[in-house]
């Protein structure tokens, strides 16, 4: 015996927000995501300056 399985309806997930609560949610949640993608900004660009720092005073010491 074979189970038919029956059509999906499509259920629609719903965005929009249902209270003032989750509107505030949402919003911290993206001033977060927008600070944490400025904190990976700056480490970034610390690690940049940490191994080109290293590469320079590599290569003058090669060069004495």
């Amino acid at each position: 015996m074979v189970a038919i399985a029956e059509p999906r309806t499509e259920d629609r997930i719903e965005l929009a927000p249902r209270s003032t609560y989750e509107v505030v949610t949402r919003e911290r949640l993206e001033h977060m995501a927008h600070d944490l993608d400025e904190i990976k900004g700056r480490i970034n660009s610390l690690f940049y300056l940490v191994i080109g720092s290293i590469i320079v005073e590599a290569v003058l010491r090669w060069m004495q």
